[in-house]
């Protein structure tokens, strides 16, 4: 699932440790969701033994805002590939690829939903060309239907946590103007340190900055 939901660190935390030291040269963990679970997971458990020598995420992460144009391209071809497209959709797809993978917003979730949803309503209505580039703006625009639902799914202090975003400015955020907006709008700040990591790298992306010297 790309749904994002902070109680299932607790179940992976229950059982991460089992399956580390089940690992060796022929054992293999492959992790392909996203990274939130895995830190919160590693954080509740004391690492012993094999579980030592588990790779740092950062080590492995896949960012899909740092993918090169032709990573993005072979992404949108392999999704357009595995959706059977006929010869009109496939058109559509080769006339307009560019635009797909130049949008600041591309996530290959996105790309998958436009490939075998949109594509779809733009053959049924003969679209032009301007109107398939517009359908393509807003279908990598806009919030897939699977972060809805983890919207949907969050807790109230995770809840809290955004609209405390929204409350402390436009665009990106300092720690202490979020956690003031935090306190003023829940009525407390003691725990930011854990809600931003729990929504880490699904609704926040977070960035260190050097400090002035």
């Amino acid at each position: 699932t790309t749904d994002f939901r902070p109680d299932t660190a607790q179940a992976w935390a229950a059982d991460l440790d089992g399956i580390l030291r089940l690992l060796d040269d022929h054992h293999w963990l492959i992790w392909t969701s996203r990274p939130a679970p895995l830190h919160l997971a590693l954080a509740k458990m004391h690492l012993q033994g094999h579980a030592e020598y588990f790779p740092n995420p950062g080590e492995v992460l896949v960012n899909a805002a740092e993918l090169s144009a032709l990573e993005r391209a072979l992404i949108l071809y392999r999704h357009a590939k595995n959706a059977g497209l006929g010869g009109e959709a496939k058109g559509i797809v080769k006339a307009h690829a560019r635009l797909v993978i130049a949008n600041e917003h591309f996530t290959p979730e996105r790309a998958r939903r436009f490939v075998q949803q949109g594509l779809r309503e733009l053959v049924q209505t003969k679209a032009s060309s301007k109107d398939v580039e517009r359908a393509i703006k807003r279908e990598i625009d806009e919030p897939t239907i699977s972060m809805k639902k983890s919207f949907a799914a969050l807790g109230a202090e995770h809840r809290g946590l955004l609209v405390a975003m929204l409350d402390a400015g436009s665009g990106g955020v300092s720690r202490r103007d979020l956690a003031v907006a935090l306190e003023r709008q829940t009525g407390s700040a003691s725990r930011l340190t854990q809600l931003t990591d729990d929504l880490a790298a699904h609704f926040l992306q977070c960035e260190k900055r050097p400090r002035s010297p």
